[in-house]
């Protein structure tokens, strides 16, 4: 596994699952893929085992502290249906809405592309 991938995995256990409080483990986080600083994440929770999709900015602050981690998180029951649990609220800078549009603006709806085959 590739040393960024493992830090990825490392900063999900800052974050708690939405349905029962509890932090995400390593060993629970399946990175799908990513685009720059754009990554998509599988999670489950080891403790109540719910599974939740996650499109987190992680972007490196060039300082001291470890980088940033933005999380966007959908629950999904055992039966694939979306729960109606409300993410939690993180601001969002100008910055990163100019750099999702520019992301957007070239981007053609191929996620096989985007991702390979991972």
């Amino acid at each position: 596994m590739d040393p960024t991938e493992r830090l990825v995995k490392r900063l999900m256990t800052a974050v708690k699952c939405n349905v029962c409080g509890s932090h995400y483990e390593s060993d629970r986080v399946d990175v799908l893929g990513h685009q720059e600083e754009l990554w998509f994440l599988s999670v489950t929770c080891g403790h109540c085992r719910s599974q939740g999709l996650v499109a987190a900015l992680i972007r490196d602050t060039k300082s001291d502290e470890p980088p940033e981690v933005v999380e966007l998180s959908t629950d999904i029951s055992d039966a694939g249906q979306l729960e109606g649990q409300p993410a939690p609220y993180y601001p969002v800078a100008g910055d990163d809405l100019l750099d999702m549009h520019e992301f957007l603006k070239g981007f053609d709806g191929n996620f096989h592309a985007l991702f390979g085959d991972h």
